[in-house]
């Protein structure tokens, strides 16, 4: 009955609002009534699962989702058309593209974090930087880890952002430490 005088005054017609919601949501010194936006806090819980994606890598669901629904490929290139996983785990997918620049990967050991799709190097997504042509011009394999490539010979490229790439790759090599772990910041 509260609810539907807020919305609607004492007629109780569910159809006409007295208040917008923007304005019920505006802090009691604004004149608001200092409730949480809905859609805010859907936003914040779906991207704080994310970042448990990425920062809890011993949690059974984080486990759970990496074995079965991000299988071995990485998280960020997953299609998303996928059948796999639930509602909540296709809401995930369609929002990653907030995500991902919030996502920043500093290499430890190199092992968890994929080459063409976290942004580890200071120059972004590779994969989107330099799209499918650049995993063949640089001869590195879709699924690889920084891990992986850090063994492989430095080469002079005629494209610049590609010797961009390869600067990135020789500073993170230099200073990572072979015990330590990759973070997410």
């Amino acid at each position: 009955m509260c609810s539907s005088f807020l919305w609607s005054g004492p007629d109780m017609n569910p159809n006409k609002a007295k208040i917008t919601w923007e304005e019920v949501c505006k802090p009691k010194q604004e004149g608001g009534l200092g409730l949480r936006s809905l859609r805010e806090a859907n936003d914040v819980s779906c991207l704080k699962l994310i970042w448990r994606i990425f920062s809890h890598g011993s949690s059974l669901w984080v486990k759970w989702i990496k074995t079965y629904l991000i299988k071995h490929d990485s998280f960020w290139s997953l299609r998303e058309t996928t059948s796999l996983g639930s509602w909540m785990w296709k809401k995930l997918i369609k929002y990653r593209q907030i995500a991902k620049p919030l996502c920043k990967i500093a290499v430890g050991n190199g092992v968890l974090t994929s080459f063409w799709f976290d942004n580890w190097s200071g120059l972004g997504c590779l994969m989107n930087l330099v799209g499918p042509r650049g995993i063949i011009d640089l001869g590195i394999g879709r699924h690889e880890t920084v891990a992986g490539v850090s063994n492989r010979r430095r080469r002079r490229h005629r494209i610049e952002i590609y010797n961009k790439i390869e600067d990135a790759l020789s500073l993170i090599m230099e200073g990572r430490g072979k015990d330590s772990v990759d973070i997410v910041q």
